[in-house]
């Protein structure tokens, strides 16, 4: 058993280079919030290296940039075949199929009969009635960091997925994993190209590989050219490692402030070609708020100047619509306002507020009193 044990530990080096930066933010005192809302400077030192691994997402908890995934699949769903096309090497068509998904909460028995509850990035189901496609299930689990546990996790949520669509026909259990990939924001030269999957069982070995997708292979011409606008929000990871160089010299902060304008740009004349919906540009405009936020905390000149860009964005749709509605009412500045709080809202990395605020009139009021903004 020791042996076969052994077996199963993927030994994949983690990039130091982001695990350095997380620890410097634990040293300056900064918060993030985990599943629990906690801080990182209250905790005893001995929970810290725990809570760490939650930020990077290396021993399985949800991150910011997991829930950012998890939206714009649940969002814009229909955007994930293209990414599906890239890893997969297929060719679906973006019109005529459809995308179902299905639950990711999975509950193991741990013992004692206590359960262990685990939750999957995606688990979804493509179907395309023109070609005869059915049933064709996918799983996904977004990284924000190597780690060596992620294809442990892959054979758990796999087995879990395909435990749940089994089929016993007289004596006969069908089991049918998923195709399963992965999506890593950062990546660094000891990120694997694949992940190899060896079952042994007794009847004979089964061999077959898991595909990796690097959001750090892809740039905003490739992501147009090839309609993977789903990684939108998590281009900000490929300017990560110059994050404090950046911040620190103004050619280089206008030089990327200037990349979200071109971005933003593309992204409006998606929408204006009717390529992307209102939902569309907004899921994801309010998702590259959402990792703004979190990515650039330490880094106030590149969150004000690429959250001013991605401002403009959000102040084009909905909250455009909000502000002129104000201003109909009599309320002097309305959209003078809005810019105001949807800068306040994130600077105080308050991203999901920015949604709530051009859905809820009572609670976009409150914010307004908040932050002392006068009519």
């Amino acid at each position: 058993m020791k042996e076969a044990e052994k077996k199963t530990v993927f030994d994949f080096d983690v990039c130091e280079d982001s695990l350095k930066k997380e620890k410097k933010i634990l040293e300056n005192g900064s918060t993030f919030t985990s599943p629990k809302q906690r801080l990182l400077k209250d905790e005893p030192k001995e929970m810290q290296e725990s809570t760490l691994s939650q930020i990077n997402g290396t021993d399985g908890s949800p991150t910011p940039y997991d829930d950012a995934f998890r939206t714009m699949l649940e969002k814009c769903s229909r955007w994930i075949v293209p990414v599906i096309n890239e890893i997969f090497k297929e060719d679906y068509a973006l019109d005529t199929t459809i995308v179902k998904l299905e639950k990711n909460e999975f509950y193991q028995n741990v013992g004692k009969g206590k359960q262990k509850k685990l939750i999957t990035d995606s688990n979804l189901v493509l179907e395309d009635p023109t070609i005869g496609l059915h049933d064709m299930r996918y799983h996904f689990e977004c990284q924000s960091d190597n780690d060596n546990e992620i294809a442990i996790r892959l054979f758990e949520y796999g087995s879990l997925i395909a435990a749940s669509n089994s089929e016993l026909k007289g004596n006969t259990l069908t089991v049918k994993f998923p195709r399963a990939a992965v999506l890593y924001l950062r990546s660094c030269n000891t990120t694997p190209d694949d992940i190899k999957m060896r079952i042994e069982t007794p009847g004979g070995n089964i061999d077959y590989l898991i595909p990796v997708m690097k959001v750090a292979n892809y740039d905003i011409h490739s992501i147009m050219e090839k309609k993977l606008y789903f990684l939108i929000p998590f281009l900000l990871f490929n300017y990560e490692d110059r994050f404090e160089s950046i911040n620190q010299n103004s050619d280089e902060l206008d030089s990327l402030v200037g990349d979200y304008r071109h971005l933003n740009r593309e992204i409006n004349r998606l929408y204006e070609n009717k390529v992307l919906g209102e939902n569309d540009r907004y899921c994801i405009t309010s998702m590259e708020c959402k990792v703004l936020s979190y990515l650039a905390k330490n880094y106030q000149k590149i969150v004000e100047g690429v959250g001013t860009s991605m401002r403009g964005m959000v102040l084009e749709t909905d909250v455009t619509r909000i502000a002129e509605e104000a201003e109909e009412k009599g309320e002097k500045k309305g959209e003078e306002r809005l810019s105001q709080l949807i800068t306040y809202l994130i600077k105080d990395k308050r991203s999901q507020d920015i949604v709530k605020i051009t859905q809820d009139e009572q609670y976009r009021k409150q914010l307004y009193q908040h932050y002392s903004i006068e009519p």
